[in-house]
């Protein structure tokens, strides 16, 4: 069995990053976890820093790695939270340089959001008031601010653009675009996808399914691919589908739509979308988008 050191160096090797927000209650760490979540990374929310080296020897045991891990450990967890500078050394010691981000704002700001919220402080249960609570918290985290990569002051800030703020950190120096795209193939026999944000028709294309020789393959198979898109036809709806989604995204991006599902279709589902799918899949990663497929009928009837 391997050390649990080993384990955990991995992960921080495969998961690209490990991230812990923690900072005052009410200045947005549950909007920063969001847009990690956006980003690809396996969040955890609320989690004492104790659980972290063993949810991370975990992770190191799974076949498959996220691009990052995002956690935020902050007073929530009680008394366990002050076990956070020895677990932080620990974690340390084993390889793994998790990157602090600190998130404040200043005390009035952070009554009013309460206010408006029409919440109490996690602090608040022994019985004190928000402005009381807000300055213990902010005396027992003033030690970790020492700690943090990034120290945040969200006072002035909107939701929007402590996103933006993140991204522009944690994905502007990374070759990928922020928006994820999901491609879709889907049979028009079996519906239309409710949640797709684009749907392309490719029912004009020839058929596959009336080739004797294609006909129990897919899409996925190198004749059916080949038989798809060598007519100009599906090269000429390729690039153009390729081209008007390349079009939008800097618009996704700009109103922080980060996912996109893009549906194509035929008849069945099985043969010419999924072979344009497969090749749209490898146009976008060649302009370093972040691609998912999904061929959704291609096992039907």
């Amino acid at each position: 069995m391997r050390p649990a050191r080993d384990i955990i160096a991995t992960v921080a090797e495969q998961a690209q990053r490990v991230v812990i927000i923690t900072g005052m209650s009410g200045a947005g760490k549950s909007t920063a976890l969001r847009c990690f979540e956006d980003m690809g990374y396996l969040c955890v929310d609320n989690i004492p820093p104790q659980i972290i080296e063993a949810f991370l020897k975990l992770l190191g045991q799974s076949k498959t790695s996220p691009p990052g891990v995002a956690f935020v450990c902050d007073i929530r967890s009680g008394a366990l939270f002050d076990d956070f500078h020895r677990v932080w050394d620990e974690l340390a010691a084993m390889g793994v340089s998790p990157r602090l981000i600190f998130l404040d704002s200043d005390n009035a700001t952070l009554v009013r959001r309460y206010k408006e919220l029409r919440r109490q402080h996690p602090l608040t249960q022994g019985g004190i008031s928000n402005e009381a609570a807000i300055a213990s918290e902010r005396e027992r985290l003033e030690p970790l601010k020492a700690l943090a990569a990034e120290v945040i002051d969200t006072t002035n800030l909107t939701s929007k653009q402590l996103t933006g703020a993140l991204r522009e950190l944690f994905v502007a120096g990374d070759r990928l675009s922020y928006v994820s795209l999901t491609l879709l193939s889907f049979g028009y026999k079996y519906g239309v996808p409710m949640d797709a944000d684009f749907i392309f028709d490719l029912r004009f294309l020839p058929n596959p399914f009336y080739v004797e020789e294609l006909k129990n393959l897919s899409g996925r198979d190198k004749a059916v691919y080949d038989f798809v898109m060598k007519d100009e036809r599906a090269l000429w709806a390729g690039e153009r589908i390729l081209e008007f989604i390349e079009g939008t995204l800097p618009g996704f991006e700009a109103v922080q739509k980060f996912n996109l599902l893009v549906a194509l279709g035929c008849t069945g589902g099985k043969h010419r979308s999924v072979a344009v799918v497969n090749w749209l899949k490898e146009r976008f990663e060649e302009r370093d988008r972040r691609v998912l497929v999904i061929h959704r009928d291609v096992e039907k009837l």
